[in-house]
């Protein structure tokens, strides 16, 4: 029987790979959310708010989550560096939700 702390199999020895993996789509995420913000900016000048509401709360939503992923990736590198296996996992499971 397997403890309740214990990391998943499928992850124990996939850890490090899978928030190196994370870390490279945020790379990849960042400018993409920089073209949106700058496209919104041009919106906001050529629409009312309540126009391009729903727009601009998914950008919100979007910079919010990629925030989020970005401190779950970190704190999971800094508990795999101190050998927290079930942590760094649990980290890694928070950044692909977000």
């Amino acid at each position: 029987m397997t403890p309740p702390d214990a990391v998943p199999p499928d992850l124990d020895g996939r850890v490090a790979d899978i928030l190196a993996h994370l870390a490279s789509d945020l790379t990849t995420l960042g400018p993409r959310l920089a073209d949106a913000t700058d496209i919104v900016g041009t919106l906001r000048t050529q629409f009312p708010r309540a126009t391009i509401a729903g727009v601009v709360d998914d950008l919100d939503q979007a910079s919010e989550r990629l925030a989020f992923a970005q401190a779950s990736i970190t704190a999971g590198e800094e508990m795999l560096a101190s050998s927290d296996r079930l942590g760094a996992a649990a980290r890694a499971r928070g950044a692909e939700e977000a």
